[in-house]
């Protein structure tokens, strides 16, 4: 089988896949629509939210998303089980070098809970 041949077939796989994928999505939409309105919105907001989060990639040219992921990263960091204080202050200054900007309470916070550990 030549590289050509391979490629094709992958196309067509990627194609059906498509097709298959989006025909499920239609077809639980309208039987979702027609058994209950709430499911139906649902799953509607469950596909767009999908597509667009698969959409946004962090690319060259889009840097702020990378920028906001890394900024989300911080928040998470700051549950009760993550917490550690110098670990989350040493992500927010890599974030800012990158430009972000924290609230200046968050930082007075992080400042006292390094002091007291």
């Amino acid at each position: 089988m030549s590289r050509t041949e391979g490629t094709k077939w992958k196309n067509f796989f990627r194609v059906a896949i498509f097709i298959v994928k989006w025909l499920a999505i239609s077809s639980a939409l309208l039987i979702s629509y027609q058994e209950s309105r709430d499911v139906f919105i649902l799953i509607g907001i469950a596909v767009i939210a999908y597509q667009s989060v698969k959409a946004v990639k962090a690319t060259t040219e889009n840097k702020e998303w990378d920028l906001y992921a890394e900024m989300v990263g911080v928040y998470q960091h700051c549950a009760y089980k993550n917490y550690n204080a110098s670990v989350i202050w040493d992500m927010c200054k890599k974030v800012r070098d990158k430009g972000a900007v924290f609230d200046g309470v968050m930082y007075d916070l992080l400042e006292k809970q390094i002091k007291k550990a």
